[in-house]
Parts: C-alpha cells; structure tokens; sequence
C-alpha cells in the first residue's frame, strides 16, 4: 500500500494567497468594484481667458482653486470623473489651467 502524502501549511498557505491575488487582479482588470483603475486619464487644456483693464492684466481663472472649479466642471461635461488639476501661474501672459479626468 502506497503512502498518501500530506501537503504542507506553507504550500496550502502559499496557494490560497497566490489564488486569491489572482482572483483579486481578475476583478479589479474586469471592474467589478468599479475601482477604474484600468481606465485611461484624459488630458484636458483650458485657456485662461485674460485681458488687459487699465494697464493690468486680468485672469479668468486666478489660481489653483479656480483651476480646479474649472476642471471639475469639464469632467463633468464629458461624463467623466475629475482626478487632479494643474494650475500653472504666469504673471506676463494668460495662465495654465490643465485637467485630468477619467
């Protein structure tokens, strides 16, 4: 009569782990938590719209709060969630406002 071998807790631990991370990965590719990790980040370029009034420039969009307003509202438009902004100030021309959605 042939012997039956045990397997041993590390090998059953290991291959629960390894089963669940794949099981994990599996989800997350799939979306099943709705996590959008695996979703693509748009880039979105708002042209601040300035003007010069009694010799001073004056901005649409003045800083990173009003970037982000402005960012939050074209994420939206484009039925898209808002992820980061980027406010990039320039005091002789129109500033920078850049979106990042997904």
């Amino acid at each position: 009569m042939k012997k039956k071998k045990k397997l041993s807790k590390k090998v059953i631990l290991i291959t629960l782990i390894l089963a669940l991370t794949l099981l994990v990965l599996l989800a997350i590719q799939y979306d099943v938590w709705n996590i959008n990790i695996t979703k693509k980040i748009k880039h979105i370029k708002i042209m601040d719209e300035c003007s010069i009034m009694v010799g001073k420039l004056i901005h649409q969009i003045k800083d990173s709060d009003g970037c982000k307003l402005k960012c939050l509202a074209e994420c939206d438009i484009n039925k898209m969630k808002f992820y980061d902004s980027e406010f990039l100030l320039k005091n002789d021309s129109c500033h920078n406002c850049e979106c990042y959605c997904r």
